[in-house]
């Protein structure tokens, strides 16, 4: 007589739920050690863009004996040309560079008349934190989230600014100046407090892919500055001129997440864009050294200040950094 075939054993359903209850938690548990990983490696890629930028401000100034001028343009408001696209051959982008036609010298629309080249993404401008690279600002034009600093205490257009779109009234009254601001240059002699202590450029969370947020954009002046007015990925939102509130991405009712704004500046030339990123704790910032260095959410208003001004004398202590 044949012996039957010995059965195949199988899992009870119980023991199949235990294995997926185990599973879930090994998920669980490696999820969060990846997303550090990964944001660790894009945080360690955004201070390597950022230092480009250091040190190409750095090569500009070797080689013209100045830093770029932070934007420059006459008195109509439509014709600008920034610090981002005078740095491009130093950031290893000079075909892009020579693509640009600078048309604020006669062409009050310099954006319409360089919209091919203005379509570019330049990868040293962007984080890989953000999703600059990918969004675009209305029209198709490219994003990005270096800035440079305009501000160490208030609006974006300085006393010293040789513009006169807006009244002096609209101009910033405090005598701190900054890295950049319009139809102005600033020397390493100018920055008194030393370039080490001294903030260039640091970084923004672009606007909203396909909007006229103008936060993160490297070839307008709007989206090329930010303040030290409010300390990193501050709470209270970016203030946008009140007459174009289509350009927050709050208002408009797309807004990307940790990049408040409001529609709070009565003139354009008052409106103020806070450092912001989306690494945990705080932001990059390139010195006028050309270091780079994360300063957290936690550094004190008066040393965040301090670290915006060229001139203002302070003394930055250690825990900015």
């Amino acid at each position: 007589m044949r012996p039957l075939p010995r059965r195949r054993s199988a899992f009870t359903l119980i023991e199949l739920l235990v294995v997926i209850a185990i599973i879930a938690v090994l998920v669980g548990l490696l999820l969060p050690a990846v997303q550090k990983v990964r944001e660790a490696a894009s945080r360690s890629r955004c201070q390597n863009n950022m230092k480009q930028v250091a040190l190409g401000l750095q090569s500009y100034h070797s080689a013209s004996n100045q830093f770029p001028v932070g934007t420059v343009g006459p008195t109509a408001m439509g014709s600008r040309f920034t610090w981002m696209t005078t740095l491009l051959p130093y950031v290893e982008q000079d075909n892009l560079f020579r693509s640009i036609n600078p048309v604020f010298t006669t062409d009050p629309n310099p954006v319409t008349q360089n919209s091919a080249a203005y379509v570019n993404k330049v990868p040293t401008y962007a984080c890989p934190s953000d999703s600059a690279l990918q969004d675009t600002y209305a029209g198709g034009n490219s994003r990005s989230n270096v800035v440079g600093c305009f501000s160490a205490d208030g609006v974006m257009v300085s006393k010293d600014a040789g513009y006169t779109f807006e009244p002096a009234a609209a101009k910033n009254p405090s005598g701190k100046l900054t890295m950049f601001n319009y139809n102005v240059t600033r020397k390493i002699a100018d920055v008194t407090d030393g370039t080490s202590n001294t903030a260039a450029v640091s970084e923004v969370i672009s606007g909203s892919s396909g909007l006229s947020d103008q936060r993160g954009v490297w070839w307008d002046c709007w989206g090329t500055q930010y303040s030290h007015a409010r300390t990193p990925n501050s709470n209270v939102p970016d203030s946008v001129w009140s007459a174009v509130p289509s350009f927050c991405s709050d208002l408009a009712g797309r807004p990307k997440r940790n990049a408040p704004c409001a529609g709070s500046s009565s003139t354009w030339a008052g409106e103020i864009y806070s450092a912001r990123s989306y690494h945990p704790g705080g932001v990059n910032v390139g010195m006028t050294d050309g270091s780079v260095r994360f300063v957290t959410n936690g550094v004190t208003p008066d040393n965040w200040t301090s670290l915006g001004s060229i001139n203002g004398n302070e003394v930055v202590d250690g825990s900015a950094y």
